[in-house]
């Protein structure tokens, strides 16, 4: 923008998404790459060009502080399509570890644990 009148953003989606809830991973549950990333949950198409499915989906990304600027380079982390009814609203870190997510319209709590491979 560079309008002093005006901060700018730190991240523009280039493409229509809702982003609700989000969060800062600092358990012990999933493996210490997880730890410190950011969280996000989100409702909107896919990140494929061509597409216009709608998905419902937590990204994830590392934030990378340069100078005054932070930068995000989001990858999927849970991406659920096909459901019926669906908008992930919240995210949470559990005192367990585990992360919870929310889903408005099928009044639910999902848990995601980490098993391992």
């Amino acid at each position: 923008m560079n309008n002093s009148t005006y901060i700018d953003p730190l991240f523009v989606w280039e493409r229509t998404v809702s982003p609700t809830g989000l969060m800062i991973y600092r358990g012990d549950q999933f493996p210490a790459q997880y730890k410190g990333k950011l969280f996000q949950v989100l409702f909107g198409p896919t990140f494929q060009e061509g597409t216009s499915d709608i998905t419902k989906r937590i990204v994830m990304s590392d934030m990378i502080n340069e100078g005054l600027e932070t930068k995000f380079d989001f990858e999927d982390f849970l991406v659920y399509e096909k459901v019926e009814i669906g908008n992930p609203l919240d995210i949470t870190e559990g005192p367990d570890g585990s992360i919870y997510f929310t889903d408005i319209f099928q009044g639910k709590i999902f848990k995601i644990s980490y098993v391992g491979i």
